[in-house]
């Protein structure tokens, strides 16, 4: 984008992202869907309900649900399909707890640490798993 400033053209593309992610997520409803049919629910799945509820200040019951999730996931047979879903778990855990780190830099001075750096902890966990998966001979 040639005359824009580099700060102007993140607050763009920033605004395009959410804009997208907005439109994603609307045809899915969290408060709409039994407790019974979340307990089951896919990374893919589960993502965009969080995303949702997380535009509404909803986001405990989602850090439990991921967190159940990744624990589940790595206990269970380290399978190439079961580490491809624990990375994608990883992947929007991070992508929720970054939106929770934004919330808190709008809504508040102060930031808080120990989210901040369970963000980069999961974000990094995406990185590790997918370097082992793509090493992985079998």
């Amino acid at each position: 984008m040639p005359g824009r400033k580099k700060s102007e053209t993140k607050i763009l593309l920033h605004f395009i992202l959410m804009g997208v992610l907005f439109f994603l997520a609307m045809p899915v409803n969290a408060q709409e869907r039994p407790g019974e049919e979340l307990k089951n629910l896919t990374a893919g799945e589960m993502a965009p309900l969080a995303l949702k509820d997380s535009m509404y200040y909803h986001f405990d019951e989602w850090f439990a649900r991921f967190t159940g999730e990744i624990n589940r996931l790595t206990s269970a047979e380290p399978s190439i399909a079961n580490q491809v879903e624990l990375m994608k778990f990883h992947f929007n855990y991070a992508g929720l707890l970054g939106e929770l780190c934004h919330t808190l830099a709008f809504t508040s001075k102060y930031q808080d640490e120990k989210i901040a750096n369970d963000f980069l902890t999961h974000s990094r966990r995406v990185k590790t798993i997918a370097k082992s998966i793509l090493s992985d001979d079998s």
